[in-house]
């Protein structure tokens, strides 16, 4: 009783916060609490559990959707399994099972299937019980589930062990086993365990079922207080089965006791049948009736199908008694329940069942190697596939190196090009620089020298010629810098307003005539630095080399604007020999010797065409010559 204590008052203090929580909680959320009650007092008091789970159903039916209802029908059906109230809980349990098949809810089918085929084997019924066991089964391997898998196949067992047929439910049993510890499931294991030390005992190798249940007993810490009754009770049988009565009534005597305390009826009536046969064997037959009573006093609270085995003792202990009334009595009601319940008809159907089942699986397992063999010819053909495709890639990769090695010889190339144009733009400016840096020195000697007021005035105003051009030639050397380090900034511009404020700023002795023509809108949005350099140093180059033989020197700017901008820059100067073209966009050369310019300007123009991704280029090289500016992004 010492172990029985502490679980019921544990029991009622989990109960009593339990309720306290109903008292606070708002009333839609009741249903958790009247289901945490349901739990707390399956095992130990069933009509109490059946209680909560009508509450539960009051509370779904008012606050929650029809998936809520249906598992409070199932709990109600549940509970009275365990109350012994069959009737009642097949009822609720066909209820649950007709909306859940409707919604197809694979979850809560699991549960129904389940409980409903323990309904269906307590009352007898083994048939339909192990067609929802096998139901069950597949559900959980629809649903992935290898606890309920184990589960379905340890329900299975206990029927087969029922009926007699031990070596099948061993095989049950042991799949169950099997599956548990492939997925480390320790849920219910004891219990399996506990079946299978009964199938030990049936197959008389007592060695192997004693050491099921001390298993059970050694190792099941945290287990429900039936799963230590089960193992007791079956190391009670086990000593029973070696005639060992003595200790078998000290393992019977506890188990009895226990089961009671806890209303675990089934083994309460195993138990004193069992001790019932140990005292007809001792012939005290007074006991033996005593016993078997306590088992015949609970029949309506738990009847299974040990009650016709009942009727048999009570048979044999009247015909010991000398009262050959009730032994005949009784023995008619062995008869009779005999035939009910185990049929070669009934017990053939099973069997049946179990061929059937078993042929199913034969040919799942056929499916299953069909399936495998066409995986594994699908894998040779993906397989195949991605040696193509490694293939594929190592060439890709192969020409992708190619097209790097000529990107990097371009660039190398560029780097070579710009390098050149660094060493000439240094040779260039070192040049440029001295000599206004020389003549700089000389002023500066003469005017040490003790020059007359007359010649300094004018040595100063040569200085400060001389220091124009140097800061000429750097105002151009920064704008050459800038135009390769500008961050580019589009805004919208007016092309043809732009192009007009150029003219007026470059052409100041205002001579020649210049046209402009413009098609298509000449708003466009591009960076207007940048802009400004590419037609400001066309333009002067334009009005630079005018060829004096000319009356009149003309320029003619068309505009052209699309999805990109076209602008075209004529005059009739000088224009170019053949020679110079492919030279003059190069840093620092003029093509004119007569007509000094810095080299600069039309380098300058098209580097700065070249940030905007554009172009520049001469589409006419003889009178009028021609340069066209493109521009894609405008």
């Amino acid at each position: 009783m010492l172990l029985i204590l502490p679980l019921c008052s544990n029991s009622q203090s989990i109960e009593d916060s339990l309720l306290h929580q109903l008292s606070v909680l708002e009333e839609k959320y009741h249903d958790t609490i009247y289901f945490e009650l349901y739990n707390n007092h399956k095992l130990l008091n069933p009509d109490k559990s059946v209680k909560y789970a009508f509450k539960h159903l009051e509370n779904t039916e008012r606050y929650h959707s029809i998936e809520d209802q249906i598992k409070s029908y199932r709990l109600i059906g549940t509970g009275y399994n365990y109350s012994g109230n069959l009737d009642s809980a097949e009822y609720f349990l066909l209820k649950a099972k007709y909306f859940a098949d409707s919604l197809n809810l694979i979850d809560e089918k699991l549960l129904i299937y389940g409980n409903l085929g323990i309904t269906k084997n307590i009352k007898g019924k083994y048939k339909e019980s192990v067609e929802y066991y096998l139901s069950f089964i597949e559900l959980a391997r629809t649903n992935n589930n290898p606890e309920y898998i184990s589960s379905g196949y340890n329900n299975i067992g206990i029927i087969y062990y029922q009926i007699g047929d031990t070596k099948v439910a061993l095989d049950f049993y042991q799949k169950c086993v099997s599956i548990k510890n492939e997925f480390k499931i320790e849920k219910g294991l004891f219990t399996n365990y506990y079946n299978i030390g009964l199938c030990y005992i049936e197959l008389k190798k007592y060695d192997e079922a004693f050491a099921s249940f001390q298993y059970v007993i050694n190792n099941c810490n945290n287990c429900p207080l039936n799963m230590i009754v089960d193992a007791t009770y079956g190391l009670g049988k086990a000593a029973f089965s070696l005639l060992k009565y003595d200790e078998a009534l000290q393992y019977l005597y506890s188990a009895a006791e226990m089961s009671l305390s806890i209303s675990y009826y089934q083994t309460y009536t195993s138990a004193n049948k069992l001790i019932s046969e140990i005292f007809i064997i001792k012939k005290d037959f007074v006991l033996a009736l005593e016993y078997l009573d306590r088992c015949n006093n609970i029949r309506d609270k738990y009847p299974n199908s040990v009650n016709f085995n009942n009727m048999l003792q009570y048979s044999k202990i009247y015909e010991e008694l000398g009262d050959y009334k009730n032994a005949l009595e009784y023995k008619n009601k062995y008869i009779a329940m005999k035939d009910s319940i185990l049929s070669g008809e009934k017990i053939s159907e099973v069997k049946n069942l179990l061929s059937d089942y078993q042929q199913a699986e034969n040919k799942e397992i056929i499916k299953a190697k069909e399936i495998q063999v066409k995986r594994n010819r699908q894998f040779a053909i993906m397989f195949g596939i991605i040696l193509v495709l490694l293939l594929v890639i190592l060439l890709f990769a192969y020409r992708n190196i190619e097209i790097r090695k000529k990107l990097n010889d371009k660039l190398s190339n560029l780097v070579k090009e710009r390098t050149s144009e660094l060493n000439t733009l240094f040779y260039r400016t070192s040049h440029d620089l001295a000599g206004p840096i020389a003549t700089l020195k000389g002023l500066v000697d003469l005017i040490s020298n003790n020059a007359s007021p007359e010649n300094v005035q004018n040595y100063i105003s040569k200085i400060d010629i001389t220091t124009s051009r140097l800061e000429t030639i750097i105002k151009r050397l920064e704008s050459v810098s800038k135009i390769g380090t500008l961050r580019i900034e589009r805004t919208e511009i007016n092309i043809e307003e732009l192009i007009k404020k150029l003219v007026e700023e470059i052409n100041t002795t205002s001579i020649g005539i210049v046209k402009i023509n413009t098609f298509g809108n000449p708003r466009i949005k591009t960076d207007t630095r940048l802009m400004d350099s590419i037609i400001r140093n066309v333009l002067e180059n334009g009005f630079r080399f005018v060829d004096n033989r000319e009356s009149v020197h003309e320029l003619i700017i068309t505009i052209i604007r699309n999805k990109r901008l076209k602008i075209s820059i004529s005059d009739n100067g000088k224009g170019i020999e053949a020679g110079n073209i492919d030279l003059i966009f190069d840093l620092f050369y003029v093509a004119h010797d007569r007509l000094k310019g810095s080299g600069i300007g039309l380098y300058q123009a098209r580097l700065a065409a070249g940030r905007l991704n554009g172009t520049i280029q001469i589409t006419h090289p003889k009178k009028p010559t021609t340069f066209e500016i493109m521009i894609p992004k405008v």
